[in-house]
């Protein structure tokens, strides 16, 4: 077996790059992962840490598929990296094939700026969890070429119906590759990293399981408002309770969004309740 070299996340922050070496990283990335979801497999795991460098071959390969699991499968926990999480993961309880697009669009951002999506996100995961569900996505850097920025935003799209399917992501990615080999080698996206430093990362964002049991039988433990203080730094599984109870006052909605309305640290999990919130703007 050939040893893997280097993981993206190391190979991002000790190298700069031109367009066209990114967009080829994301073209690797995106065959790896048609591969996966040509066998039917969601792979729910999808970052930057576990994107490796085969040196022989000179391409970046999927690391990490033991949380992959047939596409038809529902499981009772949710695995993953909670920059890299779609919406619907934490709503829903459930990976998709559209989710392993949003997390790749994440991958797509982070390549473009060699920094970790929401690295110096200041607010704890209570907030971040509300934050992702209600819309934030990293800010994309001017100068990004707008192909690239359409396909990473349709990505991560808040609609997973939206988002391509790793067909049309082939496709894209190859026309933006077929592009960009026209154009000169000594175009490197180092003004992308003129407001910030890599080394002033301040966050690190780890996978783990994320049990999604039903809270039903456990509401009388969700008593106080979650503070700042009492969340952990991204530390804590998530559980997530849903009331999807609809308040007649606000039932005319032209957008939808979830709002976190409370919840309490017990023992080694972070217990959060939320609901739909219909608004009228």
């Amino acid at each position: 077996m050939k040893e893997l070299d280097m993981n993206l996340r190391n190979y991002l922050q000790s190298h700069k790059l031109t367009w066209k070496e990114i967009i080829k990283i994301t073209q690797d990335i995106i065959c790896a992962l048609l591969r996966i979801h040509e066998e039917n497999i969601i792979h729910k795991n999808l970052h930057s840490r576990n994107i490796l460098f085969l040196k022989y071959k000179d391409q970046w390969q999927i690391g990490d598929l033991g949380f992959c699991g047939p596409a038809d499968k529902s499981l009772d926990n949710i695995y993953g990296t909670l920059p890299y999480l779609a919406p619907e993961v934490i709503t829903e309880r459930e990976h998709n094939f559209s989710s392993d697009i949003y997390s790749l669009g994440m991958l797509m951002w982070e390549i473009s700026f060699r920094y970790p999506p929401f690295a110096n996100y200041e607010r704890d995961d209570y907030y971040f969890i509300n934050d992702i569900i209600n819309g934030m996505r990293p800010e994309i850097i001017p100068g990004t070429p707008l192909e690239y920025k359409e396909l990473m935003e349709q990505c991560w799209d808040a609609d997973p119906m939206k988002r391509p399917n790793i067909f049309i992501l082939k496709d894209k990615i190859n026309e933006m590759m077929n592009k960009v080999q026209q154009t000169p080698d000594d175009y490197t996206n180092t003004n992308l990293m003129n407001d910030c430093s890599v080394n002033s990362i301040n966050r690190s964002f780890n996978s783990k399981v994320y049990d999604v049991i039903d809270l039903c039988e456990q509401r009388n433990i969700i008593k106080d408002i979650v503070t700042e203080n009492r969340i952990g730094q991204f530390d804590s599984p998530i559980l997530i309770d849903d009331d999807d109870d609809d308040d007649d006052e606000i039932n005319k909605p032209k957008r939808m969004y979830w709002e976190i309305l409370d919840g309490k640290e017990n023992d080694d999990v972070i217990i959060i309740k939320h609901k739909k919130i219909k608004l009228n703007n």
